[in-house]
C-alpha cells in the first residue's frame, strides 16, 4: 500500500492487523529503537496529517523531511499500533538498550505502557537499563522482561540480569530467549542461559533467598512456561 494521504495509511494499518488476526500472529515487534528515541509522544490526527503532506512534498523534490517533522507523523502511526494491539491483547516486542544509548531507554516507554494497559510490552535486551527495566516490570502490569541477545553479548550481563530480576519481579514475567540467527547460535545461547541461570538459581538457594522446590518452578517458567 502506497502512503499518499492518511486515508490510505489507515488502510495499510487495518490490511497490517487483519493478517495479524488471519495467520494466529502471537504478538508483534518493532525495531525503533535502532534509529530514533522509543518514547511515543501524544500527536492528533491533524499533526499527523500535516507532517505526512511535508514528508512527501520534501521526497518528491528529492529532500529530507525535518526528523520532528518525522516524529510527529511517526508517533501518530505508533499510537494507531498500540491502538489495534490494544483491542487484540497482544504482546509487543520493544527493542531496548543494546544500541542507541540515550534513545534506546526503557523509561521511555513508561507513559505509553501504562496507558495501553491491554498491551503486553516485553522489553528486550535491557542492557545496560537493566536495573530500570528491573523497576518498570516490577511497578507496571504489563510491563515484562526478556534476556534475548544477553546470552550472547555476555555471560557477565546476563548473570546480572539474571540475579537483579529473579526476586525483585514476579518470576511469570521473565522470558529467556536468545536472539540467535542460526542454529548453532541458538544451541550456544541456551547453553549459557542455562548454566548461567543454574548458577544464580544456586547462589539463591545456597542464600535461603529461595527453595529448591522455588527454584525448580523458576527454570521451568523462564525456559519454557513463559
Amino acid at each position: 500500500i502506497d502512503i499518499k494521504d492518511m486515508d490510505s495509511l489507515e488502510s495499510a494499518i487495518e490490511w497490517t492487523f487483519d493478517l495479524v488476526e488471519k495467520t494466529g500472529c502471537r504478538s508483534i515487534k518493532q525495531l525503533q529503537a535502532y534509529y530514533r528515541p522509543i518514547n511515543i509522544e501524544e500527536y492528533s490526527y491533524e499533526d499527523a496529517k500535516n507532517s505526512l503532506e511535508i514528508i512527501i512534498k520534501a521526497r518528491d523534490g528529492g529532500l529530507k523531511a525535518d526528523k520532528h517533522v518525522k516524529y510527529a507523523y511517526q508517533d501518530y502511526v505508533m499510537k494507531r499500533i498500540l491502538q489495534e494491539a490494544d483491542k487484540r491483547n497482544l504482546p509487543y516486542q520493544f527493542h531496548t538498550g543494546m544500541t542507541n544509548l540515550k534513545n534506546s531507554d526503557p523509561g521511555l516507554l513508561e507513559s505509553a505502557a501504562k496507558k495501553y494497559k491491554n498491551v503486553k510490552f516485553v522489553l528486550l535486551h535491557t542492557y545496560p537499563f537493566i536495573s530500570r527495566a528491573c523497576y518498570m516490570a516490577r511497578t507496571i502490569s504489563n510491563v515484562y522482561l526478556d534476556t534475548s541477545w544477553q546470552a550472547l553479548q555476555s555471560e557477565g550481563v546476563l548473570n546480572k540480569a539474571l540475579t537483579e530480576w529473579i526476586g525483585m519481579v514476579p518470576f511469570y514475567k521473565i522470558t529467556s530467549s536468545i536472539d540467535a540467527t542460526n542454529l548453532e547460535e541458538y544451541y550456544g545461547g541456551q547453553v549459557v542461559s542455562k548454566r548461567v541461570l543454574g548458577n544464580v538459581l544456586e547462589e539463591k538457594i545456597n542464600s535461603n533467598e529461595i527453595s529448591f522446590i522455588s527454584a525448580m518452578k523458576i527454570a521451568t517458567a523462564l525456559l519454557y512456561e513463559n
